[in-house]
């Protein structure tokens, strides 16, 4: 079909030969733009016409050079663009429709005297994943960050209904976009200029949040971060840095360890989770019968621990490591290793020896920095008679118990 015909049946008042014209190249700028011709005036090409052309079994290219170099009054709104999609519409003709209309205000601005018009990125947030916790914490994550990028003015954020619906189409959900390509297309669709995925990782105590930002033109990931903080509360905080680090054009540095500065002091401090009796970061005093412990919880899920014990002729002292297994509100599992050495002496016998052994437990919060915790495990203990030279070994079960007072 040539490009006369396709003039001639679907779009009424615009002049073929000028359309024929752009078959063959760009016309002169006056027959783009300028004071309109009372014998020739050419009405702007609108999305109906596009969808009209497009169903006529008119090329991509040559919509695309319609679009390019008549004079057009097309719809980018995210409804409209959605409805070009709908209709059978390519996304190359989708892109050369926002190209030209974001051309056209530019120009517009330049000629009013304004030529720093101030333009809002649009951006679409898929849900994050999450992974160690309830899939919900991505979810809220992802819309905590769509409402900080609407409060800077900067951005233009596509509703959650409206990104679903078009995952639907593509049979995607939400969260299982990983994929940078698999992003940008689904920006295209969308009219997005940027398109942000990302995850909410707990490990141990500490929640990560990591986001990249993928360009929908290159497809590429423009910016990246990972940010992390102590406190599941904590996490719109890291938001608002994701954001504030986007607007003003920081570097990608996904393998920094950032922490907040609007986070509270506790967190920065590392005191100990009232809502955790082995939180992140924190020291405890521990009376272990009969004796006494010190423990420190490091950053992650490990916790290590010096004790020792006295009592009948016996003095033990060793060290502990822990490894938190799950953590709820109030109540924390573990398990662990053991290491001592034994000193013994009684009225006709005097020595020494080691035990070695694992265990598991729990511990339970009796107050805000006050908990109670318990284990239990086999113990392989050897033991030396150094009066009579005799020695004696085997396994054996032991049962631990201890309070501990958390403080910094």
């Amino acid at each position: 079909m040539s490009g006369l015909v396709i003039c001639s049946a679907l779009l009424p008042g615009i002049i073929c030969a000028q359309q024929n014209s752009v078959m063959s190249g760009p016309p002169p700028d006056n027959a783009v733009s300028g004071p309109a011709q009372p014998a020739g005036e050419v009405k702007p090409l609108t999305n109906e016409q596009v969808v009209s052309l497009v169903k006529s079994g008119a090329s991509d290219d040559t919509v695309i050079s319609l679009v390019e170099h008549s004079p057009a009054a097309f719809d980018t709104s995210l409804n409209a663009l959605m409805d070009l999609h709908e209709a059978g519409v390519g996304n190359a003709v989708i892109n050369a429709i926002r190209a030209r209309m974001a051309k056209d205000a530019q120009a517009a601005g330049s000629k009013s005297g304004n030529s720093a018009v101030a333009e809002t990125t649009k951006v679409a947030v898929m849900d994050f994943k999450t992974i160690g916790e309830s899939s919900d914490l991505g979810e809220g994550a992802a819309e905590i960050l769509r409402t900080t990028l609407m409060d800077t003015g900067k951005y233009v954020v596509i509703e959650r209904d409206m990104l679903k619906q078009v995952l639907e189409e593509q049979k995607l959900g939400l969260s299982g976009i990983v994929e940078p390509k698999t992003a940008a297309g689904i920006g295209r669709i969308l009219g997005a200029s940027l398109v942000a995925v990302g995850s909410v990782v707990k490990t141990g105590e500490t929640y990560s949040l990591n986001v990249r930002f993928v360009s929908v033109e290159t497809g590429a990931v423009v910016f990246a971060k990972r940010l992390t903080t102590r406190a599941q509360d904590g996490i719109p905080n890291l938001c608002g840095q994701v954001v504030q680090m986007l607007a003003k054009g920081e570097t990608s540095d996904t393998q920094a360890e950032l922490y907040p500065e609007s986070a509270p002091v506790e967190e920065k401090k590392m005191v100990s989770d009232p809502k955790n009796p082995a939180a992140s970061g924190s020291w405890a005093l521990g009376l272990v019968y009969p004796g006494a412990a010190v423990r420190y919880q490091t950053r992650g899920s490990m916790a290590w621990e010096l004790k020792a014990q006295a009592g009948s002729g016996i003095f033990i002292a060793g060290t502990r490591l822990y490894y938190h297994l799950a953590s709820l509100p109030g109540i924390s599992l573990f398990c662990g290793a053991e290491g001592d050495y034994i000193g013994f002496k009684g009225k006709v016998s005097k020595g020494s020896g080691f035990a070695s052994g694992a265990f598991v437990g729990g511990g339970v919060l009796l107050a805000k920095q006050l908990s109670l915790s318990m284990d239990f495990g086999p113990m392989y203990m050897s033991l030396g008679d150094s009066k009579y030279s005799e020695s004696a070994s085997g396994v054996d079960y032991i049962i631990n118990m201890g309070i501990y007072w958390h403080f910094i």
